[in-house]
Order: C-alpha cells, then sequence, then structure tokens
C-alpha cells in the first residue's frame, strides 16, 4: 500500500497499470479497448515489434502480445467528489479514488480508448475533461489539484449518453442520506452503457473496531456525536451490513457491476476484479 503514499498520481498510476497488464496475460479479454487472445514468451523467430518492452522494464520477462482485435469504447470516469471522500484509513477516500482511476486511464490510454472525466458535486454532474486530443494527461493532471467538498442533494441529475459502445467507472463511497446514489445510477443505467460501480470504504468504517468514546464528525455537514464505540458497535455492524447487501440487490440491474472495495485493498487487485467483470 506504499505505492498510495507516493504524492505522485502519474507514477503510481503507472505502475499499478503495469501490474494489472502482467496479471492479465493468460486471460481472453481484458475488459478495456483492446481484446488479448494472451502473452506468451517470446520464441526465436518472433518479430521483435511484438515484445511488449514496458513490460519487460518492469518483469525482466521478453513477452510478445497475440491476437490483438480492436474493440474501441469511450471510457467515462467519474468521481464523487463530496467531503465525505475526504475519509481516511491509512490513506484518504479521495487519493485512493484518484489512483484507481487514474491507473484506468493508463489502461485506456494504452488501447487508444477515448477518454473523459466527470466529477460528482453539489448535485450536479461536472465534466472535467472532455474527449479530445490529450485528454489522458489532462485527466491526471486534473485529478492532481481536484478536491473533495460539500455534499450531494437528492437530486434527478442527468448524466450524457455517448452514442458509440461505452464504459462509465463510477468511483464512490456510495454512502447516502436516502437513496440518492442509487437513483443516480438507475437513471445513467442504459443498454449502451457498461457502468463498472467501485465503492470505497475502510475497515473500520464497516466494523467500527474502536474502543472507548469518540467524536464523529458528518464530513458533508456540521453535525457532530460524541458516543462509546463498544454500545453501539453491535448494532452499528448490522446497520452497515444490511445496508451494504441492500445496496448489491438495488444495483442488481443489467450492464451494471459492482465491486465493495476496502481502502486496504491493493489496487492492482481492485482494477483486475472490475476488468473481469465488464463483458463487451
Amino acid at each position: 500500500m506504499e505505492i498510495l503514499k507516493l504524492n505522485n498520481l502519474q507514477l503510481a498510476g503507472k505502475i499499478i497499470s503495469e501490474r494489472v497488464l502482467l496479471g492479465v496475460h493468460s486471460s481472453k479479454k481484458y475488459g478495456m479497448g483492446t481484446e488479448f487472445e494472451q502473452y506468451r514468451h517470446y520464441l526465436p523467430g518472433d518479430d521483435l515489434k511484438r515484445i511488449d518492452w514496458k513490460l519487460y522494464a518492469r518483469s525482466g520477462k521478453h513477452l510478445v502480445k497475440e491476437s490483438l482485435t480492436e474493440s474501441h469504447m469511450h471510457v467515462r470516469f467519474v468521481i464523487d467528489m463530496t467531503a465525505s471522500m475526504n475519509y481516511e484509513e491509512e490513506v484518504s477516500r479521495l487519493t485512493y479514488a484518484k489512483t484507481l482511476v487514474a491507473s484506468l486511464s493508463y489502461l485506456a490510454y494504452r488501447q487508444n480508448d477515448p477518454q473523459s472525466l466527470f466529477f460528482l458535486k453539489n448535485g450536479k454532474v461536472e465534466q472535467a475533461v472532455a474527449e479530445g486530443r490529450g485528454s489522458f494527461q489532462k485527466i491526471l493532471y486534473t485529478l492532481e489539484s481536484a478536491k473533495a467538498e460539500g455534499g450531494w442533494p437528492q437530486a434527478r441529475a442527468s448524466f450524457p449518453l455517448y452514442a458509440g459502445k461505452e464504459l462509465v467507472v463510477f468511483v464512490s463511497d456510495l454512502l447516502q442520506m436516502d437513496s440518492e446514489w442509487t437513483a443516480l445510477l438507475k437513471n445513467m443505467a442504459s443498454p449502451k452503457r457498461q457502468i463498472l460501480v467501485i465503492q470505497l470504504l475502510g475497515e473500520k468504517e464497516k466494523s467500527l473496531d474502536l474502543k472507548g468514546f469518540f467524536r464523529f464528525d458528518d464530513l458533508e455537514g456540521s453535525d457532530y456525536y460524541e458516543l462509546d464505540a463498544d454500545s453501539v458497535k453491535k448494532g452499528y455492524k448490522e446497520a452497515i451490513g444490511k445496508y451494504l447487501e441492500e445496496l448489491k440487490n438495488d444495483l442488481l440491474m443489467p450492464h451494471v457491476h459492482l465491486i465493495q472495495a476496502s481502502l486496504q485493498d491493493d489496487p492492482a487487485t481492485v482494477i483486475s476484479q472490475g476488468l473481469k467483470l465488464i463483458r463487451r
């Protein structure tokens, strides 16, 4: 997890994306853009141009790409930029989200997939980076300085539909007062669009593994509560367990894929899980 503390989003994204590539060499489909039949070891007589030299630099192995089939899709990254994304457990939720998107953006860039970036703020879907030339570098630059603030009111925000094949990567804690996040995702769902939803929570958020009295601040408001963690732990764990299960059921929709990840999870593993869920 030290990679999340590099304070260099471009480097972290590059390293993680290359780790993902190394892990999918035997996969039939890898999920974004190009479909790989497989990677295999270099054999005498193979065209040297087919060696993936970037992977060689990371692994020391001469790996050759086989059977490429172009299958470009527009990749849209959507990040929850409300204040609760500032929550920290060793690393902030926002930093983890940015790192995931930077890594996936690298993968899309390698496949020549068009990509764009959207932020969810104060009930609005804001386009931070449009599709076009240089969008990959613009996404990395924009992520570096992006700040999470405010809340997400119960609102029917609209999300533009792309004419071609489309993948939306939606990253959020999905913590909601009512059903504001699930309502947005249901509004975004379309037969032309696949949605990969990555929910990020810390282990302490799920278990309330604390002892003694604590002050709990509402990151998206001014309220706070002073509680004995031991006295509310059982009820809290039951409530959040019920919520997470209900969320899974609510998002059982065609073309919608949910990953409930922890801030303690390896980002490369989370990305690999997501790519396996995506179907062309």
